[in-house]
């Protein structure tokens, strides 16, 4: 199993602004509004058309792109590299942000 993800700022109340910079009202699993901040959402591989509802996880606020970017390159980690790998892309990640 993988994940589909995107990086988005939500800006306020039930909005978010996509990487495309396109405008989208979203929704959680426990219908609570998010903070405002950058977040990377999560949608397994099965889900055909990945929405912001409740289907979709999000994680964060982030303070950087590169921080919830960072968080996209431990899922692919975790999901498609052996355990032993994750060190090493956790190594490399930490390089990038500093």
């Amino acid at each position: 199993m993988g994940l589909r993800h995107q990086i988005v700022r939500v800006v306020s109340g039930q909005m978010l602004i996509t990487s495309d910079l396109a405008t989208n009202r979203y929704e959680t699993r426990n219908r609570q509004p998010l903070t405002p901040g950058i977040y990377t959402v999560l949608w397994p591989t099965y889900v055909a058309m990945p929405r912001y509802n409740g289907e979709a996880r999000y994680v964060g606020p982030f303070k950087t792109v590169e921080h919830a970017k960072l968080l996209v390159h431990l899922c692919v980690a975790e999901y498609f590299l052996e355990k032993r790998l994750i060190r090493d892309v956790m190594q490399s990640a930490e390089l990038l942000l500093h």
